[in-house]
């Protein structure tokens, strides 16, 4: 049983740490074009109003994984308990 528990937080470690290094790389990739555009004067403060939106908007997006690997890990540990108390 320990080595399922094992398993369930190296699975939950590894979807936050994925998770949180796609965030950054979408986030990343996303500004790139902004950030150029946004040294166009009559541009700049629209392309920083998008890059502030769009990075609110995709941390967001990883933010709700990472509470639905949360809910899952817990769910997850709840089962493996009730396994162990019946074994």
């Amino acid at each position: 049983m320990a080595d399922l528990k094992e398993l369930k937080n190296k699975i939950k470690e590894s979807i936050d740490k994925g998770a949180n290094d796609l965030e950054k790389i979408h986030k990343e990739i996303f500004s790139l074009p902004l950030d150029y555009l946004a040294k166009i004067g009559p541009l700049e403060e629209t392309a920083k109003g998008i890059k502030n939106f769009s990075n609110e908007t995709i941390g967001n997006i990883y933010e709700f994984i990472r509470k639905l690997n949360q809910k899952v890990d817990e769910i997850a540990t709840e089962l493996l308990t009730k396994i162990e108390k019946k074994g």
